[in-house]
């Protein structure tokens, strides 16, 4: 499960608050990886527009749209329209813990880490709130703000979704255990991606039935469960070809192809240039 949950170490110590700057422009590997992490994550499009995948949900964005990613949900952000300009600020719920008397704890910090609450998963700009917050929001993407008003701004940001209602109850725990299941899966083939994954193992362990599993697991991925192998695949195999010298043939055998050129066939879709040509470019040396 390790290789989707995101385990990076976000600003310091003591302020764990990171801000992303990502420019989606054309080609290839445009969408972010489908991964979850124990922090809150709010996105902001600048430019075009994004589809974030957050389970079962998919969310729109258009320039100038919000999105809020509660912490362990499993998402992805994809371009619905070039060129796309986001930034995310991700941040330890860490940030939050007051005093349990405070009123930022009753009313917000304590709910929300007690799964009682969630941040609202959507702010447009034609909401009435819009206008309020986007001020607000806007101040916490600033990468070359200072701690103390980054923090001062996140503060203000959760305190005006208290005062204006903004909070949702949490899913029900038969929807966090469906989410679990598709995180057991996802490990499952980050960790047997080399050998032979057939549709009865991947039903057994999401607990239903392989007739199912298919539609199932498109709904909270996004994508068939083969196409997800096979993009597991492609990705260990651009690994391999940027790191080492076996040949294309071993590299494709070792990462559960069996044929060869159906291997460069996807790769190419995939990464947008042959297994070969790739590995010129990454092992290409630096300065030249």
């Amino acid at each position: 499960m390790k290789q989707y949950r995101e385990t990076l170490k976000r600003g310091t110590a003591d302020f764990p608050l990171s801000v992303y700057t990502t420019k989606r422009e054309s080609g290839f590997e445009n969408t972010t990886r489908l991964h979850w992490h124990p922090e809150i994550e709010i996105v902001y499009v600048y430019e075009g527009e994004a589809v974030v995948k957050i389970g079962e949900e998919q969310v729109r964005l258009g320039a100038g749209s919000l999105c809020f990613i509660n912490p362990e949900e499993l998402h992805l952000i994809a371009p619905n329209c070039l060129p796309l300009h986001y930034k995310a600020v991700v941040f330890s719920t860490f940030l939050l813990n007051f005093p349990p008397e405070h009123y930022l704890s009753k009313t917000v910090t304590l709910p929300l880490l007690q799964g009682q609450l969630q941040l609202p998963r959507r702010v447009d700009v034609n909401q009435p709130e819009y206008a309020s917050l986007k001020p607000v929001a806007e101040a916490l993407f600033d990468e070359g703000a200072n701690k103390t008003t980054l923090f001062a701004n996140l503060i203000l940001l959760l305190g005006f979704f208290a005062e204006c209602g903004l909070m949702v109850p949490a899913p029900k725990t038969v929807v966090q255990k469906t989410t679990e299941d598709i995180k057991n899966c996802l490990a499952y083939m980050a960790e047997h991606y080399a050998e032979k994954v057939t549709l009865e193992d991947l039903s057994r362990i999401a607990h239903v039935s392989p007739n199912y599993f298919c539609s199932f697991f498109k709904r909270y991925t996004g994508t068939t469960p083969f196409t997800h192998l096979t993009c597991v695949r492609i990705q260990k195999a651009a690994e391999m070809l940027a790191g080492g010298n076996d040949s294309v043939e071993r590299i494709a055998a070792q990462c559960g192809f069996l044929n060869v050129s159906f291997f460069i066939k996807k790769f190419k879709e995939e990464k947008g240039t042959t297994p070969s040509q790739y590995r010129k470019l990454k092992q290409m040396p630096t300065g030249r």
